[in-house]
């Protein structure tokens, strides 16, 4: 049974100021339907296989591929560990390559985006006992849905380098006490206003300056229309919008700046939202929907998206192939993006300690002391499994059975009929030692 979230059909295109991050990944895995897919066993990796299909380009050798290709496939000793979480239960595998892609990997995404949120959690938490404050600044832009998200993110990032050196910016700093700032980058698409990309930025400051950082309204207005993201007559929208209230730039307190960190990659509760008196957002969006009933519509983060393209995850009004299309635009337009940036020397003003790469944060994420090993798989029944593609039905049935279920699937492997391909070939050897994925086998390469 498949999770289902509506999309209304589109009616017309107002600017799509607002973000509506009910369902965003950076905020990584949507909202409350989306919540419950992303938390069943081995989910990651049935949406996994699907980007890997999607990302894979005909004609180039197996190790030629993306690296997402690899991950999660190709092993990188003798055997394979299905490993669980003392705690939680959850299950996952050791052993093998990762891409270390935040942005199109539903596998590396999860771990790298929890490591971050420990980092940027000892940060406020740092910062706070030298008593100061975090405030949770958000920039949007008009965008309509004829808009390219490569385009978009280009003229983004000038507007926001237009507003971080503006002379007013500079000043509001200094008067509110500015050390530094840690931006977060995230899009979501809509049906009415396609792709909206947005910056969060995280501003280290002293208690009290969140009105001195929501004059800054006008500033980050003019930086968008300096960098061609919206025009001048559209001033008064960014500024007021529909309900008078500012709706390119938003300042949230310090209580809902820790809520967003404490649940960056995941989205805040409407109760946690109500109690940090945010009124951005999905909570914005539910208390007041009387009133925008029918000119909104939710933001569907890439993952979303890519669980849709699985199948996991039906979308009233968009197919699976137009839900790939999506997905694979937006793998295009962020490849080597930064998820997060930290101002020059704040970790140091914060002695936070060394901030790992993605790759350290996905490493770490294996070797956790609290994740025990449940079984050993070897090379052989390893290709079976990717074979016939049960590497989500593998951890499924270890958090069900234990060693006993993953022993009994194998069983059932070895004696169902072959598949279409052969386990030899997704074994074959690498100049480089290691071993291949075989996507160079017929039934890569053919959509969903």
């Amino acid at each position: 049974m498949t999770a289902t979230a509506r999309l209304p059909a589109p009616l017309r295109a107002p600017l799509g100021l607002k973000v509506n991050s009910s369902d965003r990944q950076g905020a990584a895995w949507g909202g409350k339907g989306a919540a419950r897919l992303w938390g069943k066993p081995g989910i990651r990796y049935r949406a996994l296989g699907v980007a890997q299909r999607l990302m894979f380009a005909p004609g180039l050798p197996a190790e030629h591929q993306a690296a997402i290709c690899r991950c999660q496939w190709r092993r990188i000793g003798p055997t394979v560990r299905v490993r669980q979480h003392k705690l939680t239960g959850r299950t996952s595998y050791q052993g093998l390559m990762s891409c270390n892609n935040v942005w199109a990997c539903p596998v590396c995404s999860n771990r790298i985006t929890d490591g971050r949120r420990d980092e940027l959690q000892r940060a406020v938490g740092l910062w706070k006992e030298q008593g100061g404050e975090c405030y949770l600044l958000t920039g949007t832009f008009p965008h309509q849905r004829k808009d390219k998200l490569v385009d978009l993110i280009a003229m983004m990032r000038k507007a926001a380098d237009t507003f971080n050196t503006s002379k007013a910016t500079r000043r509001a700093r200094e008067q509110a006490g500015y050390v530094g700032q840690i931006r977060a980058l995230e899009v979501t698409w809509g049906s009415w206003h396609g792709w909206h990309p947005h910056f969060h930025f995280l501003y280290f400051c002293q208690p009290g300056q969140a009105d001195t950082l929501r004059g800054l309204e006008s500033t980050w207005a003019a930086a968008l229309i300096k960098s061609g993201l919206a025009d001048p007559s559209q001033l008064n929208d960014m500024l007021r919008g529909a309900d008078g209230e500012a709706a390119a730039w938003d300042v949230q307190n310090g209580d809902y700046a820790a809520d967003y960190i404490a649940k960056f990659g995941h989205e805040p509760s409407l109760n946690s939202k109500l109690e940090a008196g945010a009124t951005w957002g999905i909570a914005r969006e539910l208390v007041k929907g009387m009133n925008k009933t029918g000119r909104r519509l939710r933001g569907l983060t890439p993952f979303t998206l890519l669980a849709a393209a699985a199948g996991s995850y039906a979308l009233q009004g968009m197919d699976k192939g137009h839900a790939a299309a999506l997905f694979c635009e937006f793998a295009a337009a962020f490849k080597g993006q930064r998820q997060l940036y930290w101002s020059p020397k704040l970790d140091q003003r914060l002695n936070v300690g060394r901030l790992f790469t993605d790759e350290e944060l996905c490493d770490m994420a294996d070797k956790k002391p609290e994740m025990e090993t449940v079984c050993t798989i070897c090379a052989d029944d390893w290709a079976l499994v990717l074979a016939h593609e049960q590497r989500d039905a593998v951890l499924r049935a270890a958090e069900e059975s234990g060693a006993a279920g993953v022993r009994a699937l194998l069983d059932r492997l070895r004696a169902a009929p072959p598949p279409r391909v052969s386990a030899a070939l997704l074994t074959r050897e690498l100049p480089d030692g290691g071993h291949s994925i075989g996507l160079d086998s017929p039934r890569w390469g053919h959509g969903l």
